[in-house]
């Protein structure tokens, strides 16, 4: 048997052949069925978000689709978990931001200044640009916490936030800063 199991090692296998395997068959199925319970979860994870709930809900929704019969396992059911799929989620929306971005000869930059509830300073900043269907598109691009209202500051944070995009600001932008 061992002599049998060192050939099989030797020797790769195709997918196909792996395939036709119990275990095979069964890694496969589990890989499956993970993806959709991941799917299922992410979803619920953009409605909270989208619906701007609190992460608490998170819970109860599954809950719920747990009494309607969804199988979403046992694990990413809590507040951290609902945090991380969002997080995963945004990184999804930024990085098609910046090829949108990127394939565009020129983008605008929108940029405001306010006071929240909690009365801090944010700098919010919106990107304006030609999309491949050649229609211009706004969408948001960051808030930011202002250390400071001084133009130098306001400046060197909207440089610093889009070199963090990978903007380049003298190629894409026709607008000197002074």
């Amino acid at each position: 048997m061992h002599t049998t199991a060192v050939n099989i090692e030797k020797k790769p296998r195709t997918i196909s052949q792996l395939l036709q395997t119990p275990i095979g068959r069964s890694v496969t199925e589990i890989g499956t069925k993970e993806k959709e319970r991941i799917a299922k979860l992410t979803e619920i994870a953009y409605f909270i978000a989208k619906q701007e709930l609190p992460f608490s809900q998170f819970a109860n929704i599954i809950e719920l689709e747990k009494r309607h019969g969804v199988d979403l396992g046992e694990t990413y059911m809590n507040k951290p978990g609902c945090s991380e799929f969002i997080r995963c989620i945004s990184k999804v929306f930024t990085e098609d931001l910046i090829n949108q971005m990127s394939s565009s000869n020129y983008i605008s930059v929108l940029v405001d200044e306010s006071t929240d509830v909690s009365t801090f300073e944010k700098f919010i900043m919106y990107v304006k640009f030609i999309d491949s269907d050649a229609t211009a598109t706004t969408k948001f691009l960051a808030l930011r916490n202002v250390e400071s209202g001084t133009a130098d500051a306001l400046k060197s944070l909207l440089l610093d936030v889009l070199k963090e995009f990978g903007i380049d600001f003298e190629k894409k932008t026709s607008c000197i800063l002074l």
